[in-house]
């Protein structure tokens, strides 16, 4: 087994998601809303429709952990809690007291293992080189080796019938906030977050971090592509200089 690393979002991520389904206390609101400074830039080796109802539930969900792991459930999007429903893929983050999030470029890839017109199986790959979550005024480096930066989450959606018994059933009974955001950048007419449910019908049913080689095995290409060799290059910034807020792709 990997082990996760301190410094970006996705680390809470690798210590949390095999805990799917877990029960959690309800997060107590705070003022003022904490911020979320990472722009999702995804590739598209597969030549996929991003914005397909399917996939952009897949693109939500992935986005949405990250988010709820990085500064709390309440900062995610319109629908996914109920999309999530007992499935739930992240417990509350009030422990961390991330009162300012992450900050970087969270690169992530979608590969389709099947689809049916009901359920759809995909593995997301991520690379959170390009991201740092502020310490005691530093922005720490991210691992500079393969395991250290690459994470495989299986992740399936699936449109019912009828909604299973639970579907309503929320994890919790948070109030939406909208985190605040720097500017970013991204296609035209785009934004770096949904302001409506963009899950419609569609349900997670399955989102589990993936120790399993072939899985990781699998994103190994995009990502070795990525970096020009089998680990991530050398940062290009010192610890006392914040990692950049690349363009958003492809937003919503």
């Amino acid at each position: 087994m990997r082990t996760p690393h301190n410094p970006a979002a996705a680390i809470a991520l690798a210590l949390t998601l095999m805990c799917v389904g877990c029960s959690s206390t309800a997060e107590t609101p705070s003022a003022p809303p904490r911020s979320w400074s990472v722009a999702f830039q995804w590739s598209n080796t597969e030549n996929l429709d991003l914005d397909s109802p399917p996939i952009s539930a897949i693109r939500a969900a992935a986005e949405n952990n990250l988010i709820a792991l990085g500064i709390g459930r309440r900062y995610t999007y319109p629908g996914y809690l109920e999309a999530a429903g007992p499935n739930a893929t992240a417990i509350a983050v009030n422990a961390l007291d991330n009162t300012v999030g992450p900050i970087g470029t969270m690169r992530l890839n979608l590969l389709l293992e099947q689809a049916t017109e009901q359920r759809v199986d995909a593995i997301v790959c991520t690379d959170d080189t390009d991201v740092s979550q502020p310490t005691d005024g530093r922005f720490p480096f991210a691992r500079n080796y393969a395991s250290g930066a690459l994470w495989a989450t299986r992740v399936t959606v699936e449109k019912p019938d009828t909604p299973a018994p639970g579907w309503t059933d929320r994890i919790d009974d948070v109030d939406l906030e909208t985190p605040l955001l720097p500017p970013m950048t991204g296609p035209e007419g785009r934004a770096p977050r949904p302001a409506d449910n963009v899950f419609g019908d569609w349900r997670i049913t399955h989102y589990e971090l993936e120790y399993a080689r072939p899985s990781y095995d699998a994103c190994l290409p995009w990502a070795k592509q990525r970096w020009g060799g089998p680990n991530p290059p050398a940062p290009n910034r010192t610890e006392a200089d914040p990692p950049v807020i690349e363009p958003f792709y492809p937003g919503w």
